[in-house]
């Protein structure tokens, strides 16, 4: 079900390649040095992560109070979920979704799930500034 859905994003973004499944299945899909993403096959949907960026070393407690809180009813993060990779030093920006949808729905899904990327990508950099 994944698969028609890709080769269709492919012919709506303008990318020239087949798009190429890892032999887990997953997809990459990179726009952007800092915007790129993984999309792989679950029984029930998809499931679309991407790294945040870099855990802020100065008040990391409180950075990840911020995010938890975000988490918690997924109003702030549209649904997809903030975490941590193992090392403790790298957040990641995750998202299920269903198959149960049509190829439009799932590229609105997408769509907002880059931009939610994208607002918590830029709340991220200014954390780390301050």
């Amino acid at each position: 079900m994944m698969h028609p859905f890709i080769i269709q994003l492919f012919k709506d973004l303008s990318i020239s390649e087949e798009p190429e499944a890892s032999s887990a299945g997953s997809f990459l899909l990179s726009f952007t040095e800092n915007l790129s993403l993984s999309i792989k096959p679950l029984d029930v949907g998809f499931y679309i992560t991407s790294r945040l960026g870099q855990l802020p070393i100065k008040d990391a407690e409180e950075h990840l109070k911020t995010f938890l809180a975000a988490n918690l009813f997924g109003d702030a993060t549209g649904r997809a979920v903030i975490g941590l990779e193992e090392d403790e030093k790298w957040l990641t920006f995750s998202l299920a979704i269903p198959y149960q949808m049509t190829y439009n729905q799932f590229r609105d899904e997408l769509e907002n799930f880059i931009n939610y990327l994208e607002l918590w990508q830029d709340k991220l950099a200014e954390a780390a500034t301050t």
